[in-house]
């Protein structure tokens, strides 16, 4: 017995009587038992796998230019399913509370983030949770976006602005520069 579909559209139980017969020599035959039993079939697409795309992790300097980033749209497998889908994104912090919206904010219908602030105070390392929706299955991944106080390049190095010069003073004293 062999059951073939290339259509989730079958999908269900079927109950399904299977009976045996023997041939008596001359042509004829007759039954010789039976077995009923149900065949449950699947549809691979009722559950589809949602297939993610990693973030890569992010740096900004407050006051630095604006930061604009995005992230490919996420799929679903098995492709074959035929699914005019589109997934719902979301963006928390890990611990599902909001975004800091004075630094970051995102637009899920382009799958964009913008990273700008001027506000020292939020300088911290972030860990940022993306989370895909599709349906009533969900899949998230995370990112960080570490936030540096200020200019951190190589040339924001303390410059001094006076000539240090020899000093003699004696033991046990005090000297103010």
């Amino acid at each position: 017995m062999i059951y073939e579909t290339s259509t989730g559209s079958k999908a269900g139980d079927y109950y399904l009587r299977l009976t045996g017969y023997t041939s008596d020599g001359n042509g004829g035959e007759r039954e010789a038992g039976y077995v009923d039993f149900k065949l449950t079939l699947l549809d691979p697409c009722s559950v589809p796998t949602i297939k993610t795309v990693s973030i890569p992790d992010k740096t900004y300097t407050i006051s630095g230019a604006s930061q604009t980033f995005s992230f490919s749209s996420w799929s679903i497998s098995p492709s074959t399913c035929g699914f005019s889908y589109s997934f719902t994104y979301t963006a928390t912090l890990s611990s599902s509370a909001a975004l800091p919206s004075q630094l970051i904010t995102f637009s899920s219908s382009s799958r964009t983030f913008t990273v700008y602030s001027t506000n020292s105070s939020l300088a911290n390392e972030y860990e940022i949770k993306v989370k895909g929706t599709f349906g009533l299955k969900s899949e998230t991944v995370s990112f960080k976006l570490i936030v540096l106080a200020g200019d951190m390049s190589i040339n924001a190095l303390p410059q001094f602005t006076k000539t240090l010069t020899d000093v003699q003073m004696q033991a046990g004293g005090k000297y103010v520069y």
